[in-house]
């Protein structure tokens, strides 16, 4: 006996012309001769405009929401992560794309959001970081930080058995033999989110201990010395703008928690680990080293007001 064959509902055929509709949008825009002449002035060798296309089209793919996006924002995106020189589809986690409701405009607008190992691999390419880290520490592992004329850090994670995550600290080795150390505790680490619109959806939510460690890179970056024109100054620049570009196309009665609601299915589109790393246990979870002991300069750290919430 042949079964009946499954119709497809109106509404899925009117999500997947849509989706279709706005695919054609993105590579007409993407494959357009003024478009490319863009995209080949701030690219680097290895990143093509062809690459580009492929790469936006693989978030489409995953995340179908982005195709009816305003494809100008999502070409801002893709081009904002040349600049930088990162790129969406490496799996390391670099930068992602996040959608969210512009109900100012009536349109649905695409934010670029570099991960943590972006600013950690931005702040490599310098030229004064010889290495940085970050990690983050849980309830019951040893754990002794200590400020003056002779600085100590010493982290012994516990292999099992931790307890709920207390700090994250990060470190920075300069090539001239200095280092520099920042630490926050859990309580600050929650200061800066409670401040951000996207508190309670995206990565916050689903990475908690990856936006842990991004906090504390960024923190520990503003005291690295920078020019304006260097790619970590910029992706901070460009980092601070998430937050804000949120705040703005919200409508001015709008709480924080309506506002991070109007993010559109962030957890799928934060990088490729997380949603490879659902079952198993998180990456920071197991850290090469068992002690870290580094000097740190003592430099004042600014107040949490002076911290961009993201």
């Amino acid at each position: 006996m042949t079964s009946a064959p499954t119709r497809t509902q109106p509404a899925e055929q009117s999500t997947a012309k849509r989706t279709e509709t706005g695919i054609t949008t993105v590579r007409a825009l993407f494959e357009s001769p003024a478009t490319q002449d863009r995209i080949r002035a701030v690219l680097p060798r290895h990143l093509t405009p062809e690459r580009l296309l492929k790469i936006a089209l693989v978030q489409i793919s995953r995340v179908p929401k982005l195709a009816n996006c305003d494809p100008t924002t999502l070409l801002r995106c893709v081009m904002q992560a040349a600049e930088l020189g990162l790129d969406f589809g490496s799996g390391l986690g670099l930068c992602y794309m996040v959608p969210f409701e512009n109900r100012k405009a009536n349109k649905v607008d695409v934010q670029f959001i570099i991960g943590y190992r972006g600013l950690i691999a931005l702040a490599r390419r310098s030229g004064m970081i010889d290495s940085i880290e970050a990690r983050v520490v849980y309830e019951g592992e040893e754990f002794v930080c200590e400020y003056g004329i002779e600085p100590v850090l010493r982290h012994i994670p516990k292999m099992a058995g931790r307890g709920k995550l207390v700090a994250a600290y990060a470190i920075a080795r300069m090539k001239d033999g200095g280092s520099h150390v920042e630490v926050m505790t859990r309580d600050e680490i929650d200061s800066i989110r409670g401040r951000s619109r996207a508190a309670n959806n995206g990565p916050w939510v689903t990475d908690y201990n990856e936006m842990a460690r991004k906090t504390v890179v960024r923190r520990l970056c503003k005291f690295l010395p920078l020019s304006p024109e260097e790619p970590l100054a910029q992706g901070l620049e460009i980092d601070d703008e998430y937050d804000q570009a949120i705040a703005e196309a919200a409508a001015p009665s709008t709480s924080n928690a309506d506002a991070a609601n109007r993010l559109l299915d962030a957890p799928e589109v934060v990088d490729e680990q997380h949603v490879e790393s659902t079952d198993a246990a998180p990456a920071d979870q197991t850290p090469p080293d068992i002690t870290a002991q580094a000097p740190a300069t003592t430099t004042a750290k600014p107040a949490d007001d002076g911290d961009p919430p993201f």
